[in-house]
C-alpha cells in the first residue's frame, strides 16, 4: 500500500524577538503525523535565536522535516504548483510584514508568503513589534483583509493560569497552530457555536463552524425549521472611501420563502466584523406570525449574531 502523503506546512522565521515560539511550533508540527514542515530561517533569525536561547540554528533545523535557505529562491515553496496547507511565519518582523504587503519578494520567505497569498491558502503571521507605528498598523490591517491571511500577535495570556514561561510559549504556539488544527473539511466539521433563544413563542437556534478559514452558519427555528435560502457573503473595503469594511452578498432563495431577511443580515454582519467569507443558510416559519412577532424575531437574530461573533473570535 502506498504511503499516505503528508500535508505540507511552510514555516518561516525572521529576526524579530520570539524564537522560542518557532521551536515550540516545530515541535507541535513534528508531533502531528499528518503534517511535515518546510523551514526557512533567515540569518537574522539565527542571530536572534542565539541571543534568546541556548540553541544553535542546527538544533532548530533538526526539528523540521525539510530545510530551505532564504536565498534559495528557486526552492519548492517558491512555486504555486507546490501544494501546501499554507504558511506560518513566527516570529514575523515588521520588515517582513512590509515586504508581504508590497509584494516585494526578494527572498524565499517573502516569495513563499507571496505564493501563499496569491493561491489564497492560510498565511499566519505572528507579527512581533511594540509599540506599533501608523505604518505598521496600516500594513497589518490591509493584509488582514486578504483571504486566508491571519494576523496573530504573540500576546501573553493569563486566563489559563500559566505557571512558567514555557506554559505561555506553548499556549501561544498552540494558538498559532490552531489555524490548521481546525481546518478539517466538511466531513469532520464540528459546530463550535450553538446558541438558542425563545422568540415569538418559538425557539430560534444558530450553529456556526469554521470550514478552513471560512464560516458556515445555520439559522433555524419556528414551528417548521427548514432551508429557505442560502446567502454567500464576502468582506470588502467599503466604497465610501472612509476605510470601513463592508460586505457583498449573493443570495439563492427557494420559491415562496423570505428567510433572506434574517440570514443575509447575519451573514453580512459576521463577514464585516470578522473579515471572513460566510455562508449562511436556514429558515424560520410560524403560521400567522404578526408584525410584532416579526420584529421580535429580528431582534433575536441581532442577539444571536453577536453571540456568533463573540464565540468565533474567542
Amino acid at each position: 500500500m502506498a504511503e499516505k502523503m503528508k500535508k505540507r506546512i511552510i514555516v518561516g522565521a525572521t529576526g524579530a524577538s520570539g524564537l522560542p515560539l518557532l521551536v515550540k511550533c516545530l515541535e507541535i508540527i513534528r508531533e502531528n503525523p499528518d503534517f511535515e514542515s518546510y523551514l526557512i530561517m533567515s540569518s537574522s533569525a539565527e542571530l536572534t535565536l542565539r541571543q534568546e536561547t541556548e540553541l544553535e540554528p542546527e538544533d532548530v533545523k533538526r526539528l523540521a522535516d525539510h530545510v530551505c535557505a532564504p536565498g534559495e529562491i528557486g526552492a519548492k515553496p517558491a512555486s504555486g504548483s507546490f501544494k501546501t496547507e499554507g504558511m506560518l511565519i513566527v516570529p514575523c518582523s515588521m520588515k517582513t510584514i512590509a515586504g508581504i504587503h508590497s509584494g516585494y519578494a526578494d527572498n524565499l520567505i517573502l516569495r513563499a508568503a507571496d505564493v501563499t497569498v496569491k493561491e489564497q491558502r492560510i498565511l499566519v503571521l505572528a507579527a512581533r513589534e511594540t509599540p506599533l507605528s501608523g505604518i505598521h498598523l496600516r500594513n497589518l490591517y490591509e493584509l488582514s483583509m486578504l483571504p486566508g491571511v491571519r494576523i496573530i500577535p504573540p500576546m501573553l495570556t493569563f486566563i489559563h493560569k500559566p505557571e512558567s514561561i514555557d506554559d505561555m510559549v506553548y499556549h501561544i504556539a498552540a494558538k498559532l497552530w490552531n489555524r490548521w488544527d481546525r481546518s478539517k473539511g466538511v466531513s469532520q466539521m464540528e459546530w463550535i457555536i450553538k446558541e438558542c433563544v425563545e422568540t415569538a413563542g418559538c425557539e430560534l437556534e444558530v450553529s456556526a463552524a469554521f470550514i478552513g478559514e471560512d464560516v458556515l452558519i445555520c439559522l433555524k427555528g419556528g414551528e417548521r425549521p427548514h432551508l429557505g435560502c442560502v446567502v454567500q457573503t464576502e468582506p470588502r473595503v467599503s466604497l465610501t472611501g472612509d476605510g470601513s469594511v463592508s460586505a457583498t452578498s449573493s443570495v439563492l432563495n427557494f420559491p415562496g420563502h423570505k428567510d433572506e431577511v434574517i440570514c443575509r443580515w447575519m451573514a453580512e454582519k459576521v463577514s464585516r466584523e470578522l473579515g471572513k467569507r460566510v455562508v449562511c443558510t436556514g429558515g424560520f416559519h410560524k403560521d400567522g406570525i404578526s408584525e410584532k412577532e416579526i420584529r421580535e424575531v429580528q431582534g433575536s437574530v441581532v442577539r444571536l449574531t453577536e453571540m456568533v461573533i463573540e464565540g468565533l473570535q474567542r
